[in-house]
């Protein structure tokens, strides 16, 4: 729920994904 107040965390999250 935090995706909606804080859509940057989201996109950090996919980011750390694609780097992994």
């Amino acid at each position: 729920m935090e995706d909606q107040i804080n859509p940057i965390g989201k996109t950090a999250r996919a980011l750390q994904d694609l780097v992994v």
